[in-house]
């Protein structure tokens, strides 16, 4: 029974309401099972342990909820809830260890697969800062074939801090500008995608202009099974096709070291190119080449077989008579697995632009020789650069904030940054103040032209929409405050009202 003018206790309402928080724990315990698979979670559990106390804690509360008082049941709830919150927001920023994912990568594509990954490239896999490249870096595996081996890199949105730590062209940095993006193809337009790019940005320049100094990429990019049976398909028709003028040379990377026993390359004119001395090489780890004369296999396909299987990371070919057109070879390795150079960045990873740099784990490094440094001088227009230069620093690794420079007649100055909204500059000269620069966009980059003379250019950024949204912020705090006096307020009013049920 109730009193008359009594106001029932609200313990069965409170743990309804709870109770939606306590199944969210419970379900939370149990998404890496869902997410990563059961052998994954094995490899987890010591980081599942957090969660399986919050899950005991969320049972318990289930169980004696309703014997608890309301307010202590409240407070225990939304303890709960913020222990919740805090433990995912620690535990998602711990990076992963390589290896992690191993087990259920093989179960996606084969324990044998990953077993002859593991024996041909045995090195540990090192952090790409590690590598000793100054700039930019770039990751092309939008498949994620080794998601646990790519963990080990310090990939993009993992490499923003630390000591050492090195800038990329990916990320969540990337999704700022969908220019950028559409450009670069490092997002679709709706902000997906991960260690990917569009094959044409690392061939055109536009990865130059941003200074990225290396590429890595898993050798399933670059060739792909004969039988079609790899992890990720080729590249599009006519992929690994070469058109070779007298005396050039043609290169296609394999991305790993391969024993090689036999190649065979399609030549729609093979016996004449074969009589003319065309020659098919082999590119050891260290660069050094070992040349063979082509045979005419058929009329349509130039064959060399070696003696010895020859340890290799690209097949070459030069064709000293004449010129040609040809095909992607096929290599027979050692053990009699047959590849083919027609993966999806085969036609852009080519000498002397990119250049084949070892091994990184199971990712092949290859260098950039075209990337533009992070500042460089221009001539303007009808003007010389003579005599000109600059010095840039402070900001970022791979954003100087400030450049000192020095022209006789004027300069353009580009630095290696998205030009997007919100880049200002100033121009302090070394005598007399200081003047807005027009930031102006040359390619994806910015550049501002700067007066004769010696004197400091200086880049700030300020988001778009700034103030009117700390204005708003502010507005909205104060609501909250508000609100949140009236309800300290309002709770003082019904404890005197009803003082029995707050007991």
């Amino acid at each position: 029974m109730i009193a008359a003018g009594a106001r029932p206790a609200p313990m069965l309402r409170t743990s309804r309401r709870g109770r939606g928080d306590i199944v969210a724990v419970v379900v939370l315990v149990a998404l890496p099972a869902v997410i990563f698979g059961a052998s994954a979670v094995d490899v987890l559990k010591p980081w599942l342990l957090p969660y399986a106390v919050l899950g005991a804690a969320a049972a318990a509360l289930v169980i004696a909820g309703r014997r608890l008082r309301p307010r202590l049941a409240s407070r225990l709830i939304a303890g709960l809830v913020m222990t919740d919150v805090a433990v995912f927001t620690v535990l998602c920023v711990v990076e992963v260890g390589p290896g992690l994912f191993v087990a259920s990568d093989a179960a996606a594509r084969g324990a044998t697969e990953v077993r002859t990954t593991a024996a041909a490239n045995p090195a540990p896999v090192r952090p790409v800062a590690a590598l000793g490249y100054p700039g930019r870096f770039a990751i092309y595996d939008p498949d994620l074939l080794d998601p646990g081996e790519l963990s080990g890199l310090d990939p993009p949105d993992n490499n923003a801090s630390g000591v050492g730590a090195m800038p990329s062209t990916q990320g969540y940095t990337s999704t700022v500008d969908g220019r950028y993006a559409g450009v670069t193809g490092s997002h679709l337009a709706t902000g997906d995608g991960q260690d990917t790019l569009d094959p044409e940005a690392v061939a055109n320049g536009t990865l130059d202009q941003l200074d990225t100094s290396v590429l890595l990429t898993p050798d399933a990019y670059l060739v792909t099974q004969a039988d079609g049976d790899g992890p990720v398909p080729g590249g599009p028709r006519g992929t690994g096709y070469r058109d070779m003028s007298a005396d050039q040379r043609a290169t296609w990377y394999l991305g790993s070291t391969t024993e090689v026993s036999t190649v065979e390359v399609p030549d729609a004119d093979a016996r004449p190119d074969a009589a003319a001395g065309t020659q098919v090489g082999l590119m050891g780890p260290d660069g050094s080449a070992r040349w063979f004369n082509a045979r005419a296999m058929t009329p349509s396909v130039l064959a060399i077989t070696v003696a010895e299987p020859v340890a290799s990371v690209a097949v070459m070919a030069r064709a000293p008579g004449r010129p040609g057109v040809l095909g992607p070879p096929s290599i027979v390795a050692a053990d009699g697995s047959v590849s083919v150079a027609d993966g999806q960045l085969q036609d852009v990873l080519v000498p002397p632009h990119w250049e084949f740099a070892g091994l990184d784990g199971p990712f092949a490094i290859f260098a950039n020789h075209f990337a533009q440094p992070l500042l460089r001088i221009e001539a303007l227009p009808g003007r010389s650069v003579s005599g000109a230069w600059l010095r840039g620093s402070g900001g970022a690794p791979a954003e100087p904030a400030t450049a000192t420079v020095f022209s006789p007649h004027g300069a353009r100055v580009v630095r290696s940054v998205t030009a997007i909204s919100g880049w200002s500059a100033t121009w302090q000269p070394r005598h007399g103040p200081a003047t807005a620069l027009a930031v102006q966009r040359d390619g994806l980059v910015q550049a501002v032209e700067v007066p004769p003379g010696l004197g400091v250019v200086t880049w700030t950024y300020t988001p778009p929409g700034f103030p009117a949204g700390l204005a708003l912020s502010l507005v909205a705090t104060a609501l909250v405050l508000v609100f949140f006096v009236l309800g300290l307020l309002a709770h003082r009013v019904q404890r005197r009202r009803w003082p029995g049920q707050w007991m």
